[in-house]
């Protein structure tokens, strides 16, 4: 994708990085598939400076660079990667390896290996550093061209839900639904966001990452669906809460009218600058202050090429989230917003926001919920 390969660019000038060498084989690099929109099968370098773009690949690969300063190979990538090195001579070198970042953390261990050796061949002296401290910012601040397929990506997924009367009947099971919304999803063009997402029938089924059963639905039962879309690329993340049967009952609209509190207060409070933990705050405290326990993850994670895509998490300051919630929100940053509740009444609501000024709602939040 031509625009964030310039947008990289635009950020190594900025913030003076000299060299970013990226190396993938067999399509395994996250920013390789960022940048280009695609992944190559040899053993290729792609390296990024100031100045220039320069691509390294195996000859049958050639025809997938564009816009680039290409050099080839046939029979290895070390008859042509040393000169280039020797060449571009950069003090420090930083590449795609991270302790805290999954979405940074392609490098593979042999890759390195082969490519220390490289570094060796020309008597490299420079430092290797981890390309984390800017590819966070080329990955979360979104595009023009990539906020389009995430927003399409979202419509794609609110007609899905729209749909879903029509669908849900009486025995229906949890996997019967969830087929129904995967040929939906392909009919649509597009693919399932993660391998999982779930539909739970009940408000005693727990929620989270859990395989849809077959269990089958019951009158007076709730409905809760966690489900998204990959559309060219892009990812969406919702969750909807339905009853089928007759009215809800009243544990399950108080639920539902605090966790939408905690969505909307949470997302007012979002503005460039702040950190992610605040966020994640203000949805807690309300949630906790109904009488209800806190939620075991993170307020909103961040989407884009991937469903958890890496960078600020707006989350507690727990081991787990603390080096990510700690990191500053900005303009660019798509977020999922998924305050929950769980006990009696398990029930989370999600939305997705790009971050501007404030947050702005690329998603039509549930305001009531959905009667079948």
């Amino acid at each position: 994708m031509k625009s964030k390969v310039e947008q990289a660019r635009s950020i190594l000038r900025e913030r003076n990085i000299e060299c970013w060498i990226i190396l993938e084989r067999e399509q395994r690099d996250r920013a390789i598939e960022l940048l280009l929109g695609q992944g190559f099968i040899g053993e290729s370098a792609f390296i990024l400076t100031r100045e220039r773009k320069i691509a390294v690949v195996a000859s049958y690969d050639k025809a997938r660079v564009q816009d680039m300063e290409v050099h080839t190979y046939t029979k290895g990538i070390r008859d042509v990667l040393p000169e280039i090195l020797r060449e571009v001579n950069p003090s420090r070198i930083y590449m795609n390896f991270s302790q805290h970042d999954h979405t940074v953390d392609s490098l593979t261990y042999g890759l390195f290996l082969k490519f220390s050796e490289v570094l060796k061949e020309i008597q490299y002296k420079g430092e290797i550093l981890s390309s984390e401290v800017f590819l966070e910012e080329v990955r979360s601040v979104k595009t023009k061209e990539e906020l389009e397929r995430i927003r399409e990506a979202v419509r794609v997924t609110e007609e899905i839900f729209d749909e879903l009367p029509d669908i849900i009947h009486e025995k229906i099971t949890e996997k019967e639904l969830m087929q129904e919304m995967v040929d939906l999803t392909r009919r649509n063009g597009c693919e399932l966001a993660w391998s999982d997402p779930a539909v739970s029938f009940g408000l005693g089924t727990e929620l989270g990452h859990r395989m849809p059963s077959d269990k089958k639905l019951r009158r007076n039962e709730s409905i809760h669906i966690d489900f998204g879309v990959k559309y060219e690329g892009y990812c969406s993340d919702l969750q909807r809460v339905f009853f089928f049967g007759g009215e809800p009952p009243q544990t399950m609209v108080r639920a539902f009218e605090t966790i939408r509190r905690a969505q909307e207060e949470s997302m007012k409070a979002i503005k460039p600058g702040k950190k992610g933990y605040e966020i994640d705050a203000v949805a807690r405290r309300i949630i906790t202050e109904n009488g209800y326990p806190e939620y075991n993850h993170g307020l909103g994670h961040q989407i884009g090429r991937e469903v958890h895509d890496g960078g600020c998490i707006l989350g507690p300051l727990w081991e787990r989230y603390e080096k990510s919630a700690v990191k500053e929100i900005k303009e660019g940053n798509v977020f999922t917003i998924e305050p929950s509740i769980t006990g009696e009444v398990n029930m989370g609501l999600e939305d997705d926001i790009v971050v501007r000024e404030k947050a702005e709602l690329l998603s039509h939040p549930q305001k009531v919920i959905t009667v079948i």
